[in-house]
């Protein structure tokens, strides 16, 4: 079974009581996995039920708290260790 299987699985069994329990940054990597997917089969028909997962993964994400970047938590370190000092 590859990569794509594996997403069209977990989109078929994933309710969104699953997905809400589910720790942001996993939600993040599952988001990252179905962007890439479309990215790398472009050519292939467009699959409604990897859509509506994609779609069901994003609201849920738009109920969190946003998770900074790599640029965005460096700074925010910086910060906090120049209120230590």
């Amino acid at each position: 079974m590859g990569y794509y299987e594996n997403l069209r699985e977990k989109a078929r069994i994933t309710r969104l009581e699953d997905l809400e329990k589910m720790h942001t940054r996993e939600l993040l990597g599952i988001l990252q996995a179905l962007r890439s997917n479309y990215n790398y089969n472009w050519w292939d028909e467009r699959d409604e039920l990897l859509d509506d997962f994609k779609n069901l993964v994003k609201s849920v994400l738009a109920t969190r708290e946003h998770i900074p970047n790599k640029l965005e938590a460096k700074k925010i370190r910086q910060e906090k260790a120049k209120r230590k000092k």
